[in-house]
């Protein structure tokens, strides 16, 4: 059941980054199906009792004490770890699995659950429908955001009432004349040309076509029942093939080639039901914008105050109804935070909205600091070297596959983190905030620990940050290079030791986790948003942009360090930006290199720069460079030449900036936009008109 937003009550959220062996480099998501499981000790419920769930996790394979099969019949398990469908043999009364934001490629193991009525695999790595023909009693299917090419393998599923298909690379719609009772079909964002395979549907009601390639509305002539249609961002150039649409409520069609309101005014004239039409964006609105703005109703038979014409360009909609785009974004899969749906009940004041954004970059080797002024200036400010302590960490953590807990902990590793606030609370909970000060006020000789090393750290970038902007500090967007094991939440509390907020993980609207790969690649200016101070306009604007694969060299004294990041957008400093795979040899830093230099060693460098893109199974679209050693000549010559071994096209390295500083700037870029917006409204335009009379009162 679903609100009329489209809301099915589930909270979901955004898929943590995922590091994969460098060893096991066969399968970019590799995991041993076969791998004896981690102990398992029951929780206390009732400690739990008043807890919120909190669904972002660790799992990695699905393993329930057996008698939890029987009486369970939802299952959650979205952002999480798993590669694998096994574990459910025993879970025959399931009706609803949720598996979104996991790491699965392929749909097995099943079958068996004949009771299913529910099906949740947005956001994986899906690339074929399959292992679905005996689940007849299936009524939603969710496979948004995978990498799906084909609609195939569901003629058994007669049941079936929901398909959601959005951000795949469909190129047609097939194979659906069996699903005589589906009423929705989702299938934004993909590659169609054409409307076709809907004629032996006479139950379908919703249809979302959005963020496509279709020229004319052809096809529909046999779907009367039709309510909602959506084909908004298409090229559809006149509204033909809609008179058999009787029963139409919601017409969605901006960002088209629609250029006469005399065809509109006919096609629609007895479309008696139609309460909603959207057209902004089309020709017929951006060369006659009066004409639009006087088209309170289109026939006598649709009053003006029934009849919602959309009258202010993009951002009535986006406000009246959430961005499509977002909705493509999270994939319709009900995100209760999708949109904001209101205008922010106060404005910024200038001392806040043009303060300077800093960024902090965590290195294996090192910490950087960059500020980015409201004016455009960017000052390098420093670089910290890092402790023999935060050395050893770094390493740990580089090469640790979990996050690190105390020893005191480990035996309880895999419980919820709610559950361990409780018992032994983790490095990074404020109950550990308290223990540390005690211990500091108490004098007692406390071996320190993660969030304390790193505190140290942010310490010497945060003194030498406010000497160079005369002003005390109070929050920093922090990149670091996404080792599963360094938590977000180990790098906050290490803030809060030092009164400091961020910028990352803040809202759900905006990243939770900034790695270096992506704030390079927005340091390098690929990816903005000019409108950034609109979240939603930017999500439309990069909503049918590709996929981005980076590849992202990190070459340092003592370590190499490569990682490949995907994103469902070209957009820079999204929330859906990932790290899919890594590679860490402590053995090739520069020192080692010059210190030997042995034809083997810069060998095994070349060879080592050639495994992540070799094996990773997507193109690798953008190569992006960081670190204090990688403008070394004989490291870029050896760079450009194994990249051009494996990667299609010519390889261009421009150093338009100091490597060092790199990732720190692209925090920066991100903290000094995140000033100029609230975190989780718009505002309204007058709020710069009172920021420019605060700037001239300030000034004067």
């Amino acid at each position: 059941m679903k609100n009329k937003e489209g809301w099915d009550g589930k909270m979901r959220m955004e898929p943590k980054a995922v590091i994969t062996n460098p060893e096991a480099l066969e399968d970019s998501d590799y995991s041993d199906p076969d791998a004896p499981p981690v102990e398992e000790i029951e929780a206390d419920e009732d400690l739990l009792a008043d807890e919120d769930v909190n669904v972002e996790n660790q799992i990695s394979r699905i393993n329930f004490p057996p008698n939890v099969a029987a009486s369970l019949t939802e299952l959650d398990l979205y952002d999480n770890l798993i590669s694998h469908i096994k574990g459910l043999e025993e879970f025959h009364n399931l009706t609803s699995l949720d598996l979104s934001f996991n790491k699965i490629k392929h749909i097995k193991n099943i079958s068996h659950l004949k009771k299913l009525t529910e099906i949740f695999f947005v956001q994986n790595k899906i690339s074929r429908i399959e292992g679905l023909e005996e689940l007849t009693a299936i009524k939603n299917l969710e496979l948004g955001a995978n990498k799906i090419r084909e609609i195939e393998n569901l003629e058994t599923l007669t049941a079936l009432e929901e398909l959601w298909l959005g951000k795949n690379k469909i190129v047609e719609m097939k194979n659906l004349d069996n699903l005589s009772n589906l009423r929705i079909i989702s299938i934004q964002s993909n590659r169609l040309t054409k409307i076709t395979g809907l004629s032996a549907l006479p139950k379908l009601e919703e249809l979302y076509l959005s963020h496509n390639a279709v020229t004319d509305l052809s096809g529909l002539e046999s779907n009367e029942t039709l309510r909602v249609l959506d084909f908004s961002n298409n090229q559809v150039s006149h509204l033909e093939h809609l008179s058999s649409l009787k029963n139409l409520e919601e017409l969605w069609g901006s960002n088209n080639q629609l250029a006469s309101f005399e065809e509109v005014e006919r096609e629609l004239k007895d479309k008696e039901k139609l309460q909603t039409v959207y057209f902004e964006g089309n020709p017929l609105q951006l060369n006659g914008p009066a004409v639009y703005r006087n088209k309170g109703h289109l026939t006598h038979n649709i009053p003006a105050q029934d009849m919602r014409i959309n009258l202010i360009f993009m951002r009535t909609r986006t406000l009246y109804k959430c961005s499509l785009a977002l909705l493509v974004s999270f994939v319709n899969v009900g995100y209760g935070h999708g949109c904001t749906g209101y205008w922010c009940g106060t404005c910024l004041p200038a001392k806040v909205h043009d303060a300077p954004g800093v960024g902090f970059d965590l290195t294996p080797s090192y910490g950087t600091a960059v500020v980015h002024y409201y004016n455009g200036t960017v000052v390098e400010i420093a670089k910290v070297l890092g402790s023999p302590e935060y050395l050893e960490l770094m390493a740990r953590l580089a090469t640790t596959s979990k996050p690190s807990t105390d020893s005191t902990l480990d035996f309880m590793s895999e419980l919820q983190p709610s559950l361990l606030e409780y018992l032994l609370p983790d490095v990074s909970s404020p109950w550990r905030d308290w223990w540390r000060r005690l211990n500091t006020k108490l004098g007692r000789p406390v071996k320190a620990d993660d969030v304390e090393i790193i505190s140290d750290l942010l310490h010497g970038l945060k003194v030498c940050t406010e000497k160079t902007i005369s002003q005390p500090l109070d929050r920093v967007a922090i990149t670091d290079p996404g080792f599963q094991s360094l938590s977000t939440a180990t790098i906050n509390a290490a803030l809060r030791m030092l009164d400091l907020r961020t910028w990352v993980g803040d809202s759900g609207y905006y990243t939770r986790r900034l790695v270096e790969g992506d704030a390079v690649y927005a340091a390098s200016g690929y990816g903005l948003c000019p409108e950034y101070q609109d979240l939603f306009y930017c999500i439309d604007k990069f909503a049918e942009t590709p996929d981005r694969t980076m590849f992202f060299v990190s070459y340092n004294r003592n370590i190499l360090y490569t990682s490949i990041a995907e994103a469902l957008t070209s957009e820079a400093l999204s929330r859906l930006t990932s790290v899919e795979a890594q590679l860490v040899d402590y053995e090739l830093g520069l020192d080692r290199l010059l210190e030997k230099d042995e034809a083997a060693l810069w060998d095994r460098l070349r060879s080592q720069l050639q495994i992540l893109p070799r094996e990773y199974e997507d193109t690798i679209t953008h190569l992006l460079l960081a670190g204090e050693s990688a403008t070394h000549p004989r490291f870029l010559a050896i760079l450009r030449d194994s990249m051009t071994e494996i990667l299609p096209g010519p390889v261009n390295i421009e150093l338009a900036m100091d490597p060092t500083f790199a990732a720190a700037r692209g925090a920066a870029l991100y903290a000094r936009r995140r000033q100029e917006v609230q975190s989780d409204c718009v505002e309204e335009s007058e709020c710069e008109e009172m920021r420019m009379h605060e700037r001239l009162y300030t000034s004067t």
